[in-house]
């Protein structure tokens, strides 16, 4: 069974910043990272506002 780190949109705009999203799955030893629809909705918001960095 593999695990699922639920990471907020300050957690990953943080660590999309420093270009390190990557970190967060190799800290928690997991292969799989989830948002909530909220989450993903802020993300899809930004990339629509032309923030490049919020893009995987």
């Amino acid at each position: 069974m593999s695990n699922v780190i639920l990471a907020d949109t300050n957690v990953l705009s943080t660590f999309a910043k420093v270009g390190r999203i990557s970190l967060l799955l190799q800290l928690f030893k997991t292969d799989r990272l989830g948002v909530t629809p909220a989450v993903y909705e802020e993300f899809q918001a930004g990339v629509t506002k032309g923030y490049t960095i919020l893009q995987p």
